[in-house]
């Protein structure tokens, strides 16, 4: 007799289809950690080199003054010696200096005698001025002394090198007189150029 053959029991076969599949909680919120530490860390870097950039630029910039001295001859400006000032915290070089005349009216005249014309003193460059130094220019050769002056227009260039920087920078301040209640002719600081 054949023997029969015992059939195995029938595997139904499970479809995965359907099932989520498990999220890895920790694993993701782990990523989302890092990546906010991540972006916070290169903002953090780039505010760092903006502020030390911005420091920088205050510490080379240059930060200079200049302002009247004291009147030195009652009717004659131009005996009055300007103070240049160095305001920065790193020193200046080569510097060189111009007085330009916007208009010098003499006494007992209606009209500008002298105007629109610079006037640079021979041997006036001073080769450095330190942080905090003062110096002064002088622009008394431009009239001699008994210069029957009336009122005066000028506009003070300055011109130099600062520190670690290989070009030249400038700076101009313009000025008028006034008379005093003591007689004396002097120079106020005044806004826009005298150069026309």
């Amino acid at each position: 007799m054949a023997k029969k053959r015992r059939s195995k029991p029938h595997r139904k076969k499970t479809s995965s289809k359907g099932i989520p599949p498990k999220k890895p909680l920790q694993k993701s919120a782990n990523r989302s950690i890092w990546s906010r530490l991540r972006s916070g860390y290169k903002g953090i870097v780039a505010i760092s080199a903006l502020v030390t950039l911005i420091g920088f630029v205050f510490l080379v910039y240059p930060r200079l003054t200049i302002t009247p001295g004291i009147t030195a001859v009652k009717l004659n400006p131009f005996y009055t010696p300007f103070v240049l000032s160095n305001d920065g915290y790193l020193p200046i070089r080569e510097i060189e200096f111009t007085c330009g005349l916007g208009g010098v009216t003499l006494r007992n005249s209606n009209k500008p005698s002298f105007s629109n014309f610079g006037v640079q003193i021979a041997n006036t460059e001073i080769s450095s001025l330190s942080a905090s130094e003062s110096t002064s220019i002088e622009f008394n050769r431009i009239f001699n002394q008994e210069m029957p002056i009336a009122s005066a227009d000028i506009e003070v260039f300055v011109s130099y090198k600062p520190f670690l920087v290989p070009f030249r920078l400038s700076k101009s301040q313009r000025f008028k007189t006034m008379l005093n209640f003591s007689g004396e002719l002097v120079w106020i600081p005044a806004a826009g150029s005298s150069m026309k």
